[in-house]
């Protein structure tokens, strides 16, 4: 099989690698090219319990095959659903950090060079148009890279078709994933309804992405230099303070540069917009969720944040939390208008006025959360006109200790929620609402 080519000189024999097998056709036919190649290998195999009889049949078919072969092998059961719950994430999410935990976790323990996945070119086409779709960088553009860290993937430059096809030409046998058949993943819609759109302009859209995803890897390269050069010009550091120089306004694309300098503090790109634009008055800060940038004449200075100073935290669109001071804020979003609608009235029956629902759509982003302060009104729903947050604490009852602790979360200029108590007539659920938004405060001293 021509097509089927691995640059076997990126593979050196000497070293030895741990297979991640799920059991479907690109991780089986990943383990047979490999064990025909005569490598010195181990297989890893996670089972998330997420769907039933047909996870277990994917595990006895990774057991008896790495019986057959002769070859060491890892499994582990997870309680995924229970880790989602727990850590807040998505089902997806969670299953990728237990997975990449556990195989880096026997990678070491056992000595084995480099884990190995199969994911192929139709993989990486759903994730770089995910990324679009969601909002992205030029890393997310590029996609998956050949290596990260310890992790190699052989297959980036096949498709799913050329897979198929060795596994039949091979006799390879394999399990289907039958959540690959259902829209309720946005990766499965891509997949079964945009790819096939575009393949109608390019039939081999697979295949023409991976040169264009080698040329976007090779413009990061590109662009890391450039990055470097201008952090050893402008940029410094005091101990745990990163200086830059005010200077750096003067080149080339400057809002683009200082995220691309700052994101590794958690910084935003509409944030370091605001720098690159103009320049804010001496003594303004801006926050990430774990550093703050304060304004002084000739420069800016980043430096850890320290929880005195957090006076507003800001959630950006598709955050999932935020934390400020005691307190944490737990964003969830609903594509699915069928789910998010269900969520909502499911919320109707048993009101928690610790949650707040809201249509995305009408939303500001980067939402803004503070404690509330004099002279803060909102319209209140189901009422006319607007009030003033100190009135409703005072109709509410709510003691003078108290009410220097209450937030509130505001869309541009309109507060939309104070948290605990009302939600406002601005962004709220209606029978046009498309997308939902559920914001959920969890106070950790109770």
């Amino acid at each position: 099989m021509e097509f089927f080519q691995i640059d076997e000189r990126l593979f050196p024999i000497s070293l030895r690698y741990l297979l991640a097998v799920s059991g479907g056709i690109d991780s089986m036919v990943l383990w047979h090219y490999w064990h025909t190649k005569g490598y010195t290998y181990g297989v890893v195999h996670c089972n998330f319990g997420l769907r039933g009889e047909e996870s277990l049949q994917e595990e006895e078919l990774v057991l008896q095959t790495a019986q057959a072969r002769n070859v060491p092998i890892w499994v582990k059961r997870f309680e995924t659903l229970e880790y989602a719950q727990r850590e807040r994430l998505s089902i997806q999410e969670a299953a990728r950090q237990l997975r990449y935990a556990y195989f880096e976790e026997i990678r070491r323990s056992y000595g084995f060079d480099y884990v190995l996945t199969a994911h192929q070119a139709n993989d990486q086409l759903e994730t770089v148009l995910y990324h679009l779709i969601k909002g992205t960088s030029l890393i997310g553009m590029r996609g998956m890279k050949f290596q990260n860290g310890s992790v190699l993937r052989p297959f980036l430059h096949l498709t799913r078709q050329e897979l198929m096809s060795y596994a039949q030409a091979h006799q390879v046998e394999w399990k289907e994933d039958s959540s690959n058949t259902t829209d309720k993943y946005a990766r499965n819609f891509i997949r079964h309804h945009i790819i096939p759109l575009g393949k109608q302009i390019n039939p081999k859209w697979e295949k023409t992405f991976v040169r264009t995803s080698q040329k976007l890897s090779a413009a990061e390269n590109l662009l890391n230099e450039y990055l470097q050069i201008i952090q050893n010009r402008y940029v410094s550091q005091q101990e745990e303070k990163i200086i830059i120089d005010k200077s750096i306004l003067e080149i080339c694309e400057p809002a683009f540069v200082l995220y691309e300098i700052l994101k590794k503090y958690n910084f935003h790109y509409d944030q370091l917009c605001v720098l690159g634009r103009d320049t804010p008055r001496t003594g303004k800060t801006l926050f990430s969720h774990s550093h703050v940038l304060q304004v002084d004449r000739n420069v800016w200075v980043v430096s850890p944040l320290k929880e005195e100073q957090r006076t507003e935290v800001l959630i950006f669109e598709h955050d999932t939390s935020v934390v400020i001071k005691n307190s944490r804020f737990l964003i969830e979003y609903f594509s699915n208008e069928q789910q998010g609608r269900a969520s909502f009235e499911e919320y109707l029956q048993n009101p928690n006025p610790f949650q707040a629902y809201f249509d995305i759509e009408r939303l500001e982003f980067p939402l803004i959360v503070r404690y509330w302060q004099k002279g803060d009104r909102m319209r209140v729903l189901g009422l006319k006109g607007s009030k003033k947050i100190s009135d409703i604490l005072t109709d509410e009852k709510v003691s003078p200790a108290k009410k220097s602790h209450i937030f509130v979360v505001l869309s541009g200029k309109e507060i939309i929620w104070l948290v605990g108590f009302r939600v406002s007539e601005c962004a709220k659920i209606t029978h046009q609402t498309r997308f939902f938004g559920k914001i959920s405060f969890e106070n950790y001293e109770n």
